[in-house]
């Protein structure tokens, strides 16, 4: 009787479906594996859209560590006001299990070296896509995205409050601000020279 149920993928809209395939493809980008489920179940009646579920092969059986999805209608139905969001759940001993069989129990430090802020708020997927380049092609950096959407100056406030040494900013233009904050210095740059433009920061800082 399942496996000849209607699939709610087959009855997708048109937002929904250009909402899926934006998340496919930032899954994609980063060469993250997924398989896409169309029997998956969870709580539909406070769930919109994408729901999702977290699995390893480490644990044997119990291998679910997190499931989740978008709640984009949960607060209103409480405050009356719009507020999209996703949210999850998380079995913590199965999570601090699998730290540990991955070898990944060592000391994290949440101070970044480089915030990824954006000009127009519509760029917040443009600039997740290019704080992960910078982390494939400088995994010496930690790098922090600014998923606020609050305006530049506010962005760039926060990131002066996290500590870090660098703010890249992409601006509505498409081109990119490099702000050394412990040189105080301000350079433009393109999507193709940021990361050679660190790097000759960090060759200058050794010698």
């Amino acid at each position: 009787m399942i496996e000849a149920a209607a699939r709610l993928l087959d009855f997708l809209g048109e937002e929904s479906q250009q909402h899926f395939d934006e998340l496919r493809r930032l899954l994609d980008s980063e060469n993250i594996a997924y398989v896409v489920n169309p029997r998956l179940v969870r709580g539909l009646d406070y769930y919109t859209r994408t729901v999702f579920e977290w699995i390893t092969e480490e644990l044997g059986s119990q291998g679910t560590v997190c499931g989740g999805g978008r709640y984009d209608g949960l607060v209103e139905l409480f405050s009356g006001k719009q507020l999209p969001a996703s949210g999850f759940a998380i079995g913590i001993e199965r999570l601090l299990l699998l730290i540990q069989t991955l070898g990944l129990d060592k000391e994290i430090v949440n101070q970044p070296d480089i915030v990824v802020t954006y000009e127009d708020p519509a760029q917040n997927v443009e600039a997740l896509l290019l704080a992960n380049t910078l982390r494939h092609q400088l995994p010496q950096y930690k790098i922090l995205n600014d998923f606020t959407r609050a305006k530049l100056k506010r962005q760039h406030s926060n990131a002066l409050k996290s500590g870090c040494r660098y703010i890249v900013t992409l601006n509505r233009d498409g081109e990119i601000g490099l702000w050394d904050l412990a040189a105080n210095t301000n350079e433009t740059v393109t999507t193709d020279t940021l990361a050679s433009a660190f790097l000759n920061k960090t060759i200058t800082a050794m010698a």
